[in-house]
């Protein structure tokens, strides 16, 4: 394979591609080819190329290009560009083999809209994911070349079902016919920040010019399906490889306070750390007039995909967003705990543990990992110490951090449900404690706790739903303290679930007569009496 054919060519101002050779199978380690590109600034560039065992003349290369690249290729390139792009658009992944390949129902969208005169890019997340050796699902297309009414009138001619309601921002809604996925169609724009940005449409621009608008450089790579090749006009593939988030334009990035939320939000999702200039940028920016929803889905997408969510606090922390948004969790930074429980330090550093904790465990679900967000923010009014003992306590601390956490939930827009379930995690996130240390882990302990968390009434009109609500409590506690793990797994030890299914029901009472309070009253002591009758030998029927 002559592998002069990897070498970067133009394609347009400070853009690259690189051209995926066909291979059997249509894959490339690239690694195989090309050798690590190190970002060092360095006076000159030395390419050595060697033909066979006969060293050939040296191409002359721009000498302020800030690399130093060192390449073996069988064939000298022809006419190489001096390049003005300041860093590396091609960038090894070693030990990965990769495919741009994207789902044959994407293929038949670009092959049409690229025979139609166009030439469409896969952008965003797709290309990022499939460089990481990541699934991806999203995939987004943007067609240069093309207007929108013309895309529009081809997708449609030709079976697709197109929604135009974001047509005046440059985006069609397509409905695949055969699989009825909704596909993001676009056209190269420019955009103001915010939520009701203005739009202007570039009529002919380069893969460089559209990227612009693109928030991080890892978020700016382009596959060109026309050409088959990689477009990167700002180096996001390099700082792939390095776990670098890095901001493509100063003024962008300042401008739009999500930007800096995103990065932190990737930060935490891919473990990588954030450009020292691009946190320079955040703590110029101001988060604290964000629309609330905004902040919520980047936390949602934490809380669903990152390992580490303590990375997203942490980084908002270090680019003084941390205080604007949550202002609350930066206050449990100066919460003092008692050493002998919290060996680990403040309350702060207790709750990003917890959260980590619990994302890295079997029970990770939404609503546990943002009940340990906020979990111990009522120690912020409640924690005192003991003048004799100098011991420190926040006795009631939950009912206070139930109050704040409320608020907090409203203000950012949780679901209802979601809310009911958080709240009840905090409000009883101390009573599993209790029942560990006091040794008390009988049946009659167990759903005495599960009646407190879930209320007589709601165990009758959905004892599985309780069930779990109580699991969620002792899952909760079992990760805010661990020491005692298997204690905790004992209180989950519960008769099987028709055991806790109502014997005798409304209906049954209305028909011997029953109404009214006297009605619920009566079924509520029956269901009460029922389940103080279930013996724990039935525990391994």
């Amino acid at each position: 394979m002559n592998v002069s054919s990897l070498i970067p060519k133009r394609k347009g101002k400070n853009s690259f591609s690189i051209k995926l050779p066909k291979l059997f199978d249509n894959k490339i380690n690239i690694s195989a080819i090309i050798p690590s590109i190190p970002l060092i600034s360095t006076p000159k560039i030395k390419i050595p190329v060697v033909e066979g065992k006969k060293e050939v003349k040296k191409p002359k290369i721009n000498n302020k290009f800030p690399l130093k690249i060192e390449k073996v290729m069988r064939n000298k390139p022809k006419n190489i560009k001096k390049p003005k792009a300041k860093r590396a658009t091609i960038v090894p992944f070693k030990g990965i083999d990769y495919e741009i390949k994207p789902p044959s129902n994407i293929k038949k969208i670009t092959d049409l809209l690229n025979n139609s005169g166009g030439r469409c890019y896969i952008v965003g997340g797709y290309i990022r994911d499939i460089l990481l050796n990541r699934k991806s699902k999203d995939v987004d297309i943007e067609v240069h070349g093309l207007t929108v009414d013309k895309i529009s009138h081809t997708l449609q001619y030709n079976g697709y079902k197109v929604d135009e309601v974001g047509k005046s921002f440059g985006v069609l809604k397509v409905k695949d016919p055969e699989t009825g996925e909704i596909i993001d169609v676009s056209v190269p724009r420019t955009d103001s920040t915010g939520r009701k940005p203005d739009v202007s449409f570039l009529k002919s621009s380069t893969p460089h010019e559209a990227a612009k608008r693109r928030d991080l450089t890892i978020n700016a790579i382009m596959y060109d399906t026309k050409n088959d090749e990689i477009v990167d006009p700002f180096g996001g593939m390099i700082d792939l490889e390095r776990g670098n988030i890095r901001h493509v334009s100063q003024e962008s990035f300042r401008d739009d306070p999500l930007r800096t939320i995103r990065a932190a939000q990737f930060a935490s999702r891919f473990g990588f750390t954030i450009d020292p200039e691009t946190k320079r940028l955040a703590r110029e920016v101001d988060s604290s007039q964000m629309a609330p929803e905004r902040v919520t889905e980047e936390m949602r997408k934490v809380f669903e995909k990152s390992e580490k969510p303590s990375i997203f606090f942490n980084e908002l922390d270090e680019m003084d967003q941390l205080g604007k948004l949550f202002p609350e969790v930066k206050q449990l930074q100066s919460v003092k705990q008692d050493p002998i429980h919290h060996p680990e330090g403040n309350a702060y550093i207790h709750t990003m543990q917890v959260m980590d904790r619990i994302s890295g465990s079997d029970k990770r679900k939404l609503e546990l990992l943002v009940a340990a967000l906020l979990h111990d923010l009522g120690k912020i009014t409640t924690t005192v110490e003991d003048p004799e003992t100098k011991r420190i306590h926040a006795r009631g601390h939950e009912k206070e951090s139930e109050k704040m956490a409320s608020k907090i939930l409203d203000k950012y827009k949780f679901t209802n449900n979601e809310i009911k379930n958080i709240i009840s995690v905090i409000k009883h996130h101390m009573r599993p404690h209790s029942l560990v240390y006091e040794g008390a882990s009988k049946l009659k302990h167990k759903q005495g706790l599960m009646r407190e968390i879930c209320t007589t009434k709601n165990m009758m009109k959905d004892p599985s739903g309780s069930i779990q609500k109580y699991c969620d409590v002792i899952d909760f506690s079992q990760q805010d303290h661990p020491k005692h793990s298997e204690k905790y797994e004992e209180l989950k030890n519960l008769p099987p679930l028709e055991h806790y299914i109502p014997e005798v029901t409304g209906k049954d009472l209305i028909e011997l007569g029953y109404s009214g309070k006297e009605l619920g009253a009566r079924q509520e002591e029956l269901y009460l009496n029922q389940i103080s009758q279930i013996k724990k030998k039935k525990l391994d029927e």
